[in-house]
């Protein structure tokens, strides 16, 4: 007996003696066929298990119902949020996605974005890893729809979907003892969110020193996650005068931190106040709730589908950038005011 899973057009096509072309426009709905020869193909085609090759319809140029994702890392825990409320809108439009991660690799996002392409996806999202847009740019004139999240990149007329990360960064300066030394762990400048996270870190403190020097406050560090947030916290209590206050530029750096005071027998808040941004998941599944910065991930995700496939279905590419709402939410890890 023939094994479903290599079942063929052809081979649908012979068992129910009509041609392939027949077989493509019955099951897409398409085509002068009978109703009766279309439900026999449809049902033929379901016991069979024919399943359209997603590759095939690419090489021929038709839609394939995909679209291709690209983030910083699988280790995310933010993204789980963003591809729920993605495939909320995707599923009702009858679409999926390929995920890949960039690892904040300029190289790896081309090559990464490359290969989505190839695959005949019919758009792309993408978490640009700097300003450089040129191969996104390329996609677009390709007639490829690009929908930005996260990072604004250099822009160039791209649509986006981004936090308000400059006040973000302002609301998680203000919950910081102003009476103490603010140090903000920064993410690299070449990303839009991290530094509007950090100029709003540096507009607080402005408020109330206007001729400091901001680079004194600011310890930048190369890749934003726990381990990161761990050594960067070994070099702050080196360098700065306890008690201190750490705004760091994403939860997952401030759990490094946490982890270091934890270990070094450092009191939170009392010695060390932390304050993260992205209020991940699982936050409250720690022992100290960590303060942070809420970004409505889901709704990242679903304004980001909406966006694309507005674009894939002949909408016009009209640059729009949505800026979600951010909000400080405070938890166990900064003082009470």
């Amino acid at each position: 007996m023939m094994q479903k899973k290599n079942v063929t057009i052809r081979q649908l096509a012979h068992m129910a003696q009509v041609t392939p072309t027949t077989i493509s426009l019955a099951l897409r709905g398409k085509g002068h066929i009978s109703a009766a020869k279309r439900e026999e193909i449809r049902q033929l085609a379901a016991q069979m298990g024919y399943v359209p090759s997603t590759v095939a319809r690419a090489l021929r140029g038709s839609a394939t119902h995909t679209i291709g994702v690209v983030i910083n890392s699988f280790d995310n825990p933010f993204f789980s949020a963003v591809f729920t409320g993605m495939e909320t809108e995707l599923l009702c439009r009858g679409y999926a996605f390929w995920v890949a991660q960039s690892g904040d690799d300029p190289r790896r996002e081309r090559e990464q974005v490359r290969q989505l392409a190839e695959r005949g996806v019919d758009g792309l999202i993408v978490l640009p890893c700097g300003e450089d847009l040129r191969h996104l740019d390329d996609l677009r004139q390709r007639g490829k729809p690009v929908v930005l999240i996260g990072n604004q990149g250099g822009q160039e007329g791209f649509a986006a979907v981004v936090a308000d990360n400059l006040h973000g960064g302002e609301a998680a300066a203000r919950s910081l003892c102003a009476e103490r030394t603010r140090v903000h762990i920064a993410g690299q400048e070449t990303q839009s969110m991290n530094a509007l996270r950090c100029r709003g870190f540096v507009n607080v403190l402005r408020e109330s020193r206007p001729d400091l020097d901001p680079d004194q406050y600011i310890h930048r560090i190369a890749r934003m996650g726990h381990t990161e947030g761990y050594a960067a916290m070994e070099a702050l209590v080196r360098n700065y005068p306890m008690p201190l206050s750490v705004f760091a530029a994403n939860d997952e750096t401030a759990l490094g931190v946490l982890k270091f005071c934890r270990r070094k027998g450092l009191s939170v808040p009392a010695d060390v106040e932390i304050v993260g941004f992205g209020n991940i998941a699982f936050l409250d599944m720690i022992n100290a709730r960590l303060s942070t910065v809420n970004i409505p991930a889901d709704t990242m995700g679903e304004e980001a589908a909406r966006m694309l496939l507005h674009r894939i279905e002949g909408g016009e590419e009209d640059g729009r950038v949505s800026v979600l709402e951010t909000a400080f939410v405070p938890g166990e890890t900064t003082l009470k005011r």
